[in-house]
């Protein structure tokens, strides 16, 4: 091949038009049914393709005149001009397969920048280089830490993670808020487990409902409450399902976010919520209460409070603690239809409820009850349901609430709760071992959400239920087919 690779325009053209021509060859050559790729097996018919010839040589430039003595120096001369060159295929039967493409490149290649390219190995070296170790000698080194690695491991679940200091995860900044103050009269339990609280004292509480900016208070959501001893050093976060949606603050606060107007057609969209409980599908628990009886209660004073694990330091040293706040007042659940013939009837019904009631002198009393064990982390998982015996719960006290306070103190109320930090919770069936009454119940409340949901995610959802538990998903399916 020739040193010099310049190629005249001319020469350029008349490679084109053979090529042009080798293949309208071949289509013509094609029986039908059979791909370009066949017939250029056959390199016996291709003629060869021969490089162009070399150019003419250059005539030699004459010699430059001898610099005179006295003249000074000339600078270097430039270095010569880059000039296009052409990589030039190889020859057909050399490479018969590919199909053949032109690459014109104007620059050179240039090395990645920032590569520096190691130094070839010397040979003294590689006279002074150890040899490799079998693999009977790497034993005694790798298997005292492969053992310390798994005793690591079993012992993990036994240590609790460290714990935040904050409550703010189930009381988002838009929620609807009622606030009353009472007094907290304690039992022998409590005044044991903490000896320097006075008794009885001051209570406050602060009721929340996860709700969207003008949406009524009766509607189906998410509630919370917060429970604040005077004297006291922690609050006590409570929730309306026995579990929470998400394991993680992040994840709480995608669900509360979900439930926003949309920002560009300021309209509320339920598939957002439903998107955030596909991406947590540990979510499950609270959804089956949430959509139980007690998903729209008839009144702040009849609602039953459920805490996550907190973490407390008790006379007896720290202890992971789940709270209970059960309601004195007997009340029935409103069915779907009750809740929303109340919505829009009233859109402040449950705290106009609350606020007649403490202003009549009816007082809306709680009994506080709590478990507590050994922290351990497998039971710090807020998405992970207690028993409720064991381990047996103790008689804290009585929560007696007997006016109410403005909405915005209660609000700016400062709340701080040990909560422990779970980042990844397990996965568990929701609605397995439900009655058929309540699995009837559940399909019901969902199946009017559900029918508003575009078809995919719906789809999905259909999924994850029929992944959980398949004899509800039957039943889901039959009521959303009536």
């Amino acid at each position: 091949m020739p040193t010099d690779r310049t190629i005249t325009e001319a020469q350029f053209e008349a490679m084109a038009e053979r090529y042009r021509q080798e293949l309208l060859r071949l289509q013509r050559d094609t029986a039908p049914g059979r791909g370009i790729e066949d017939a250029l097996d056959n390199t016996a018919a291709r003629p060869a393709i021969r490089p162009a010839p070399p150019p003419p040589p250059k005539p030699d430039a004459p010699d430059p005149p001898p610099p005179r003595p006295d003249a000074p120096p000339l600078p270097p001369p430039p270095p010569p001009p880059e000039e296009p060159f052409f990589l030039l295929p190889l020859p057909p039967e050399l490479q018969p397969a590919p199909p053949l493409r032109w690459r014109i490149r104007t620059k050179p290649r240039l090395p990645r920048r920032g590569h520096i390219p190691p130094p070839p190995p010397r040979e003294a070296d590689r006279a002074t280089a150890p040899e490799a170790l079998p693999a009977s000698a790497l034993l005694p080194i790798v298997q005292p830490a492969v053992e310390s690695a798994a005793k690591q491991a079993l012992d993990a679940p036994d240590k609790a993670p460290p714990a935040v200091e904050s409550e703010r995860r189930i009381f988002p900044p838009f929620a609807r808020v009622s606030g009353a103050a009472g007094v907290f009269t304690p039992g022998e339990a409590f005044a044991s487990l903490f000896p320097a609280q006075e008794a009885p004292c001051g209570v406050r509480m602060r009721f929340s409902a996860m709700l969207p900016p003008g949406a009524p208070d009766a509607a189906r959501c998410q509630r919370s409450a917060c429970l604040l001893l005077d004297g006291a050093a922690d609050a006590i976060p409570f929730l309306l399902t026995p579990v929470s949606f998400c394991a993680d603050p992040e994840g709480e606060a995608r669900f509360a976010e979900s439930i926003l107007p949309d920002a560009q057609t300021g309209l509320r969209t339920p598939h957002r919520f439903w998107q955030a409980v596909l991406a947590a599908p540990e979510s499950l628990g609270a959804l089956r209460s949430l959509y139980g009886d007690w998903g729209t209660p008839p009144s702040w004073r009849a609602v039953t409070f459920f805490s996550p694990p907190l973490l407390w330091q008790t006379a007896e040293g720290e202890r992971l603690v789940r709270c209970r706040l059960t309601a004195q007042q007997q009340a029935r659940p409103l069915s779907r239809l009750e809740a929303e013939e109340l919505c829009g009837a009233d859109s402040d019904a449950l705290a106009r409820d609350l606020w007649l009631a403490l202003q009549s002198g009816d007082h809306a009393v709680w009994t506080l009850t709590a478990q507590q064990m050994v922290p351990q982390a497998a039971f710090c998982d807020p998405t992970r349901p207690w028993n409720e015996a064991d381990p047996a719960p103790l008689t804290l006290g009585q929560v007696t609430l007997t006016h109410t306070v403005a909405v915005e103190t209660a609000r700016g109320w400062e709340a701080a709760a040990r909560v422990p930090v779970c980042r990844r919770a397990a996965r568990r069936s929701a609605f397995a071992a439900m009655e058929e009454g309540e699995m009837r119940t559940v399909a019901e409340n969902l199946a009017g959400e559900l029918l508003h949901l575009p078809a995919d995610v719906l789809e999905s959802v259909l999924l994850l239920l029929s992944d959980d538990d398949l004899a509800f998903a039957r039943v889901l399916t039959q009521v959303l087919g009536t």
